[in-house]
């Protein structure tokens, strides 16, 4: 598959109305010379997802059932969280924070995904006039992509064991 089959099999809704992908969206920090760490996440299995790829950025919509909804109570409270000053980059220590998207097209299950990191965001109404019940991410597209599964790597990491 190519970038563009990944990116269509993510996006919209199956012949029953549901989402297309799973979606992981991860809050974390980055520190020199470490791996980085995960302070919130959240997963979801049901919400359609609609990513456009323009010339320089990508856009990555999230559609929830309302404003009500709590999967997207939860996305929002997460994204305000991340976004607070206290929460800021801090060079002297060298933490970065970062947001990581990883969009699972269910149709193509364990064998390619999107993934971005990095992005703006915003909140959005998915209909004219309507409520905020859409979270937007616009990713620079050098932040975003398809990829395969490597199934060597994962074979290997599986097969590693930790000598204590």
């Amino acid at each position: 598959m190519n970038e563009k089959d990944v990116i269509m099999a993510a996006s919209g809704r199956d012949e029953h109305g549901s989402g297309k992908s799973l979606l992981r969206l991860e809050a974390k920090r980055a520190v020199k010379y470490k791996d980085s760490e995960t302070d919130r996440d959240i997963f979801l299995e049901d919400k359609v997802v609609n990513v456009f790829i323009g010339n320089r950025f990508t856009t990555v919509d999230i559609e929830f059932d309302d404003e009500y909804d709590v999967d997207f109570i939860g996305m929002r409270a997460m994204l305000y969280d991340f976004s607070d000053a206290a929460n800021s980059m801090d060079s002297e220590s060298g933490e970065i924070p970062f947001l990581l998207l990883t969009l699972m097209p269910k149709e193509c299950m364990g064998e390619y995904f999107v993934c971005g990191m990095d992005p703006a965001w915003s909140l959005v109404a998915s209909k004219p006039l309507g409520k905020e019940d859409t979270v937007r991410f616009i990713f620079d597209n050098n932040f975003i992509g398809a990829f395969e599964v490597d199934e060597d790597l994962i074979e290997k990491e599986e097969g590693e064991t930790e000598i204590v």
